[in-house]
């Protein structure tokens, strides 16, 4: 019998071991998941920053082009080439893409099941998935207001969302 106990009390000791290792790493995985979301946070606000910035330089350059200063108008071109060359949003999806992977990891394997997206709706459902409001996302991919609305519009035929079937939430269990 005390052979019995010691082994059940080594035994009970073990699996208390077991799920304190087990809480340890529980707590590291939500940490490390919640880092992870503040980088990816971080990086959102910038890139919506940089294009408020480059928006208001671009429609200030813009005005100062229609004027009939004649000398300043090649220069002023060119940097508002240089400006909407900037806005592209390729290096930055890249950067997203690889932090956005990290924080929800088979989100665009999922998208895989949908062979009629292209890569900006890929890149709109994106940013949906974090939640971000309808001015931010058209800050961010560049566009209005109302071409946002036709983009959410298009994009839930080709996800065959019935009518009174919520985009957000059919994202949000992607």
């Amino acid at each position: 019998n005390e052979n019995e106990r010691l082994e059940f009390e080594s035994s009970r000791k073990a699996m208390e071991l077991e799920m304190a290792n087990q809480q340890l790493r529980e707590e590291n995985l939500k940490a490390d998941l919640h880092h992870k979301s503040k980088e990816l946070t971080s990086h959102i606000l910038l890139i919506i920053q940089k294009n408020e910035l480059l928006e208001g330089l671009n429609s200030k350059l813009s005005t100062i082009v229609k004027s009939d200063k004649r000398d300043q108008r090649k220069e002023l071109k060119e940097v508002i080439s240089q400006i909407n060359y900037n806005t592209d949003q390729d290096k930055n999806w890249d950067d997203f893409r690889t932090i956005f992977e990290n924080v929800h990891a088979d989100f665009f394997n999922k998208l895989a099941n949908y062979p009629s997206l292209s890569p900006a709706d890929h890149h709109l459902l994106a940013l949906l998935k974090m939640n971000l409001s309808s001015a931010n996302i058209a800050i961010m991919i560049g566009i209005s207001h109302d071409s946002l609305r036709t983009s959410k519009y298009r994009l839930r035929k080709k996800l065959n969302l019935v009518d009174g079937e919520n985009l957000q939430q059919f994202i949000y269990e992607l």
